[in-house]
Protein backbone atom coordinates (compact mmCIF):
# COMPACT_ATOMS: atom_id res chain seq x y z
CA UNK A 1 0.00 0.00 0.00
CA UNK A 2 1.40 3.43 -0.94
CA UNK A 3 1.49 6.05 1.82
CA UNK A 4 0.18 9.55 1.01
CA UNK A 5 2.88 12.07 0.11
CA UNK A 6 1.84 14.44 2.89
CA UNK A 7 2.36 11.71 5.49
CA UNK A 8 5.78 10.88 4.09
CA UNK A 9 6.84 14.55 4.19
CA UNK A 10 5.58 14.91 7.76
CA UNK A 11 7.53 11.85 8.83
CA UNK A 12 10.66 13.19 7.19
CA UNK A 13 10.30 16.60 8.89
CA UNK A 14 9.84 14.99 12.28
CA UNK A 15 12.89 12.84 11.75
CA UNK A 16 14.97 15.84 10.69
CA UNK A 17 13.81 18.07 13.52
CA UNK A 18 14.54 15.41 16.12
CA UNK A 19 18.19 15.43 15.12
CA UNK A 20 18.64 19.21 15.16
CA UNK A 21 19.72 21.46 18.03
CA UNK A 22 21.40 18.75 20.10
CA UNK A 23 25.01 17.96 20.83
CA UNK A 24 24.38 14.39 21.86
CA UNK A 25 26.23 11.69 20.07
CA UNK A 26 23.93 8.66 19.84
CA UNK A 27 27.03 6.45 20.02
CA UNK A 28 28.48 8.27 23.02
CA UNK A 29 28.48 6.73 26.45
CA UNK A 30 26.56 7.73 29.51
CA UNK A 31 27.32 8.55 33.10
CA UNK A 32 25.22 6.70 35.70
CA UNK A 33 25.11 7.83 39.31
CA UNK A 34 22.98 6.77 42.26
CA UNK A 35 22.38 9.46 44.85
CA UNK A 36 21.17 9.00 48.40
CA UNK A 37 19.45 11.32 50.82
CA UNK A 38 18.52 11.05 54.50
CA UNK A 39 16.11 13.07 56.62
CA UNK A 40 15.75 12.84 60.40
CA UNK A 41 12.17 13.16 61.65
CA UNK A 42 10.41 12.71 64.97
CA UNK A 43 7.72 9.97 64.83
CA UNK A 44 4.17 11.26 65.22
CA UNK A 45 2.36 7.93 65.77
CA UNK A 46 2.85 5.30 68.47
CA UNK A 47 1.35 1.95 69.40
CA UNK A 48 1.56 0.61 72.94
CA UNK A 49 1.07 -3.15 73.25
CA UNK A 50 -0.41 -4.34 76.55
CA UNK A 51 -1.21 -7.81 77.87
CA UNK A 52 -3.55 -8.68 80.75
CA UNK A 53 -2.74 -12.15 82.04
CA UNK A 54 -4.48 -13.89 84.95
CA UNK A 55 -3.99 -17.41 86.30
CA UNK A 56 -6.61 -19.00 88.52
CA UNK A 57 -7.66 -22.56 89.53
CA UNK A 58 -10.61 -22.46 87.10
CA UNK A 59 -11.02 -21.01 83.63
CA UNK A 60 -14.10 -19.05 84.70
CA UNK A 61 -12.26 -17.40 87.59
CA UNK A 62 -9.29 -16.51 85.39
CA UNK A 63 -11.47 -15.01 82.66
CA UNK A 64 -13.57 -13.06 85.14
CA UNK A 65 -10.52 -11.48 86.75
CA UNK A 66 -8.99 -10.75 83.35
CA UNK A 67 -12.22 -9.08 82.24
CA UNK A 68 -12.33 -6.92 85.36
CA UNK A 69 -8.71 -5.86 84.95
CA UNK A 70 -9.13 -5.16 81.24
CA UNK A 71 -12.16 -2.97 81.93
CA UNK A 72 -10.19 -0.95 84.49
CA UNK A 73 -7.31 -0.53 82.03
CA UNK A 74 -9.60 0.58 79.20
CA UNK A 75 -11.41 3.08 81.44
CA UNK A 76 -8.13 4.56 82.62
CA UNK A 77 -6.79 4.87 79.07
CA UNK A 78 -9.95 6.44 77.66
CA UNK A 79 -9.84 9.04 80.42
CA UNK A 80 -6.61 10.43 78.91
CA UNK A 81 -7.08 13.48 76.73
CA UNK A 82 -6.34 12.39 73.16
CA UNK A 83 -7.23 8.71 73.59
CA UNK A 84 -10.65 7.71 72.24
CA UNK A 85 -12.53 4.45 72.77
CA UNK A 86 -11.65 3.18 69.28
CA UNK A 87 -7.95 3.86 69.90
CA UNK A 88 -7.89 0.91 72.34
CA UNK A 89 -8.46 -2.36 70.51
CA UNK A 90 -8.24 -6.06 71.33
CA UNK A 91 -5.51 -7.86 69.41
CA UNK A 92 -5.72 -11.33 70.92
CA UNK A 93 -7.68 -13.35 73.50
CA UNK A 94 -6.80 -16.80 74.79
CA UNK A 95 -7.62 -19.26 77.58
CA UNK A 96 -5.09 -22.03 78.16
CA UNK A 97 -4.79 -24.78 80.79
CA UNK A 98 -1.58 -25.07 82.78
CA UNK A 99 -0.08 -28.48 83.48
CA UNK A 100 2.27 -29.91 86.07
CA UNK A 101 4.25 -33.06 85.41
CA UNK A 102 4.34 -35.85 87.97
CA UNK A 103 7.63 -37.76 87.57
CA UNK A 104 6.33 -40.66 89.68
CA UNK A 105 3.27 -41.38 87.58
CA UNK A 106 4.77 -39.81 84.43
CA UNK A 107 1.55 -38.03 83.61
CA UNK A 108 0.37 -34.44 83.51
CA UNK A 109 -2.28 -32.81 85.61
CA UNK A 110 -4.07 -29.49 85.11
CA UNK A 111 -2.95 -27.04 87.79
CA UNK A 112 -4.98 -24.04 86.67
CA UNK A 113 -5.95 -21.84 83.76
CA UNK A 114 -4.46 -18.68 82.29
CA UNK A 115 -6.67 -16.11 80.57
CA UNK A 116 -4.84 -13.53 78.50
CA UNK A 117 -6.11 -10.54 76.56
CA UNK A 118 -3.82 -8.37 74.44
CA UNK A 119 -4.61 -4.71 73.83
CA UNK A 120 -3.17 -2.18 71.40
CA UNK A 121 -3.32 1.52 72.19
CA UNK A 122 -2.89 3.78 69.14
CA UNK A 123 -1.64 7.30 69.84
CA UNK A 124 -1.92 9.92 67.09
CA UNK A 125 0.15 13.11 67.40
CA UNK A 126 2.27 11.38 70.00
CA UNK A 127 4.61 13.27 72.32
CA UNK A 128 6.56 12.41 75.45
CA UNK A 129 3.78 13.53 77.79
CA UNK A 130 0.90 11.51 76.33
CA UNK A 131 3.06 8.41 75.82
CA UNK A 132 4.13 8.48 79.47
CA UNK A 133 0.50 9.06 80.51
CA UNK A 134 -0.66 5.97 78.59
CA UNK A 135 1.99 3.75 80.14
CA UNK A 136 1.34 5.08 83.65
CA UNK A 137 -2.44 4.70 83.35
CA UNK A 138 -2.13 1.12 82.11
CA UNK A 139 0.35 0.10 84.80
CA UNK A 140 -1.58 1.78 87.65
CA UNK A 141 -4.96 0.35 86.66
CA UNK A 142 -3.73 -3.08 85.61
CA UNK A 143 -1.55 -3.81 88.61
CA UNK A 144 0.30 -7.12 88.68
CA UNK A 145 -2.00 -8.58 86.03
CA UNK A 146 -0.72 -6.25 83.31
CA UNK A 147 2.41 -6.22 81.20
CA UNK A 148 3.62 -3.53 78.80
CA UNK A 149 4.86 -5.75 75.99
CA UNK A 150 6.20 -3.23 73.50
CA UNK A 151 6.06 0.39 72.36
CA UNK A 152 6.36 0.96 68.60
CA UNK A 153 7.04 4.38 67.09
CA UNK A 154 6.04 5.10 63.49
CA UNK A 155 5.34 7.86 60.99
CA UNK A 156 1.89 8.78 59.76
CA UNK A 157 1.39 8.45 55.97
CA UNK A 158 1.41 12.24 55.60
CA UNK A 159 4.65 12.71 57.55
CA UNK A 160 6.35 9.78 55.82
CA UNK A 161 5.39 11.13 52.38
CA UNK A 162 6.71 14.61 53.24
CA UNK A 163 9.96 13.26 54.70
CA UNK A 164 10.50 10.89 51.76
CA UNK A 165 10.07 13.74 49.29
CA UNK A 166 12.68 15.77 51.18
CA UNK A 167 15.01 12.77 51.09
CA UNK A 168 14.37 12.42 47.34
CA UNK A 169 15.40 16.05 46.80
CA UNK A 170 18.57 15.44 48.77
CA UNK A 171 19.24 12.28 46.74
CA UNK A 172 18.94 14.15 43.43
CA UNK A 173 21.30 16.86 44.71
CA UNK A 174 23.74 14.17 45.83
CA UNK A 175 23.65 12.41 42.46
CA UNK A 176 24.10 15.70 40.59
CA UNK A 177 27.08 16.71 42.71
CA UNK A 178 28.77 13.35 42.19
CA UNK A 179 28.05 13.38 38.44
CA UNK A 180 29.56 16.84 38.05
CA UNK A 181 32.67 15.78 39.99
CA UNK A 182 33.11 12.63 37.91
CA UNK A 183 32.61 14.51 34.63
CA UNK A 184 35.13 17.16 35.64
CA UNK A 185 37.68 14.57 36.70
CA UNK A 186 37.18 12.54 33.51
CA UNK A 187 37.28 15.74 31.40
CA UNK A 188 33.92 15.11 29.74
CA UNK A 189 30.81 17.25 29.43
CA UNK A 190 27.49 16.19 30.86
CA UNK A 191 24.60 16.18 28.43
CA UNK A 192 20.90 15.92 29.12
CA UNK A 193 19.44 13.60 31.72
CA UNK A 194 18.29 10.44 29.98
CA UNK A 195 16.58 8.55 32.82
CA UNK A 196 15.68 9.07 36.45
CA UNK A 197 14.69 6.05 38.52
CA UNK A 198 13.12 6.43 41.96
CA UNK A 199 14.46 3.44 43.88
CA UNK A 200 12.24 3.87 46.91
CA UNK A 201 9.81 1.02 47.47
CA UNK A 202 8.46 -0.16 50.81
CA UNK A 203 9.02 1.96 53.93
CA UNK A 204 11.20 0.56 56.70
CA UNK A 205 9.49 -1.23 59.57
CA UNK A 206 8.39 0.80 62.60
CA UNK A 207 10.93 1.48 65.29
CA UNK A 208 10.21 -0.52 68.48
CA UNK A 209 11.17 0.80 71.88
CA UNK A 210 12.06 -1.64 74.68
CA UNK A 211 9.29 -1.89 77.27
CA UNK A 212 9.31 -2.96 80.88
CA UNK A 213 8.02 -6.20 82.28
CA UNK A 214 5.43 -6.71 84.97
CA UNK A 215 3.67 -3.74 86.47
CA UNK A 216 4.75 -4.77 89.97
CA UNK A 217 8.27 -3.60 89.15
CA UNK A 218 7.11 0.02 88.74
CA UNK A 219 6.01 2.57 91.28
CA UNK A 220 2.68 4.14 90.44
CA UNK A 221 3.60 7.38 92.19
CA UNK A 222 6.37 8.09 89.70
CA UNK A 223 5.78 9.12 86.11
CA UNK A 224 7.46 6.97 83.50
CA UNK A 225 10.36 8.86 81.90
CA UNK A 226 9.87 8.79 78.13
CA UNK A 227 11.96 10.46 75.44
CA UNK A 228 10.91 10.00 71.82
CA UNK A 229 13.90 10.02 69.50
CA UNK A 230 14.15 10.48 65.75
CA UNK A 231 13.95 8.06 62.87
CA UNK A 232 15.81 8.21 59.57
CA UNK A 233 13.89 8.36 56.29
CA UNK A 234 16.15 7.47 53.37
CA UNK A 235 15.72 7.83 49.63
CA UNK A 236 17.74 6.65 46.64
CA UNK A 237 17.58 7.96 43.08
CA UNK A 238 19.48 6.62 40.04
CA UNK A 239 20.15 9.12 37.22
CA UNK A 240 21.70 8.57 33.79
CA UNK A 241 23.35 11.52 31.99
CA UNK A 242 24.35 11.49 28.37
CA UNK A 243 27.94 12.51 27.67
CA UNK A 244 27.77 15.45 25.24
CA UNK A 245 30.36 16.58 22.71
CA UNK A 246 32.73 19.18 24.11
Amino acid sequence: MRRPLSLLLLSALVAMSSGQGTQEDPKAGKLSVTGTGNVEVVPDVAKVYLAVSVTRPTANAACQQAADTTTKVRDALEAINGIAADDVTTENYSVQPNYVYNPDTQDQKISGYTCQQSLVVKIDDVNNTILAAVIDAAVTSGGNDLQVSQVVMDLSPQLRRSATNQAREAAVEDATEVAQLLAKTAKVTLGAIKTIVDQNTAPPPPNPMPAGGAAAAMEAAKSTPVQIGTTTVAASVAIDWAIADA
